[in-house]
């Protein structure tokens, strides 16, 4: 965490006392993946479990300095919040080692994914890609036709396409909302039970564009470490869990906040000016300084109250287990064809909420079809 933090009264944590405190924390964090999962509770949670262990590394520093490292362990628990998905009180601690991350650093898109995903259009059929089309139902009873039926709603109407499979890809949580009406017949019961009982939760982001950035770039990023226990009202206080504001990358007079859990979907709930007005307020108190000018524009996500999406992407909660991922991805086969496969992040054993947990997925079930092929041809030669 490389950015200056600010604690609510105007002032600059020293920043080598972040960087070291930034050290622990990685440190509890990491020590995370040793967890065994056979010593742990099934409704144990990991925020409690967090806030314990870091209250004991906090021993390691003179009391004088305890102040900042509380506000500054509060605003790393909310970086971890907004990478795991949700509030941690809401995370499995049981299995929250079964998430691996990635050797290497990140990489930057300058683009966005939409580069991605014209990189991957360039090389299809110009009609194999159908655009404003939402699925609806889709009917695998595999019939006389030997064809599963899926009926989208069009800009032109209704439609049905017929395929010998489907690869399903939507979020967990359209599965969670509209499993029992898309699918005909209804999804297997142990299938049901797996989306209802794991989580899935939301990030949201806030982008602030001012006419000119206030700050010198390259130094417009701040970290809001909040003094105190952390909030338990997530509605009335949501702003509380923005982890901070970050520089965008070919967007020099823009900041983008992150937010989670309970806290984004409230925010969803309120108009543009309200969060707005909000976070300039939170700026200046945080930089202590009254005069920095409101934005000009703000544009944000809404995961949450999307239909296509609801929510942005999966954790394990106490109340699941990584029996439920593996169950979320077993096919649904009628007379050992397998006719509705399922794919996306949720359904990725260790890369969940991640891009390339969902590419992988695709694969995975791209590869599942070919070798069902071939095993076909080679029972009829």
């Amino acid at each position: 965490m490389a950015e200056h933090a600010y604690t609510e009264d105007g002032k600059k944590v020293d920043k080598s006392l972040t960087e070291k405190v930034w050290k622990v924390f990685r440190e509890v964090e990491m020590a995370l993946d040793d967890i065994e999962p056979e010593s742990i509770d099934a409704t144990a949670e990991l925020g409690q479990y967090m806030e314990d262990l870091l209250e004991k590394r906090l021993q390691e520093f003179p009391p004088n300095q305890h102040e900042d490292i509380r506000a500054l362990f509060t605003c790393m628990m909310n970086y971890l919040s907004f990478h795991s998905g949700a509030d941690l009180d809401k995370v499995s601690l049981k299995y929250v080692g079964c998430f691996r991350e990635l050797d290497d650093k990140n990489v930057k898109l300058p683009k966005g994914f939409r580069s991605v995903v014209d990189a991957i259009a360039q090389n299809l059929p110009s009609d194999a890609i159908h655009f404003n089309t939402k699925v609806e139902k889709i009917n695998y009873s595999y019939t006389q036709t030997n064809t599963v039926k899926i009926t989208c709603q069009t800009p032109s109407g209704k439609s049905v396409f017929e395929a010998n499979h489907v690869i399903f890809t939507c979020s967990l949580g359209v599965l969670e909302s509209s499993h029992s009406d898309m699918f005909e017949p209804t999804l297997p019961p142990s299938k049901v039970n797996s989306i209802e009982a794991m989580g899935f939760g939301t990030v949201d982001k806030i982008f602030l564009k001012w006419e000119t950035p206030f700050w010198k770039i390259g130094e417009g990023s701040l970290k809001l470490a909040w003094k105190g226990k952390r909030t338990t009202n997530r509605k009335t206080e949501w702003y509380r869990s923005l982890f901070g504001f970050d520089e965008i990358l070919n967007n020099d007079n823009t900041l983008v906040g992150w937010i989670h859990g309970d806290a984004a979907e409230h925010l969803e709930t309120l108009t543009d000016r309200d969060v707005m007005d909000q976070c300039v307020l939170l700026i200046r108190q945080f930089l202590g300084d009254p005069s920095i000018p409101a934005p000009t524009e703000i544009l944000r996500s809404a995961w949450k109250s999307n239909e296509l999406t609801r929510g942005s992407y999966s954790f394990l909660a106490p109340s699941s287990a990584p029996s439920d991922i593996a169950r979320l991805a077993e096919p649904v086969s009628v007379g050992g064809v397998p006719v509705l496969l399922l794919a996306g992040e949720a359904t990725h054993p260790c890369f969940f909420s991640t891009t390339h947990g969902a590419r992988e997925s695709g694969i995975r079930e791209a590869k599942r079809l070919e070798d069902y092929y071939i095993t076909k041809r080679d029972v009829q030669n």
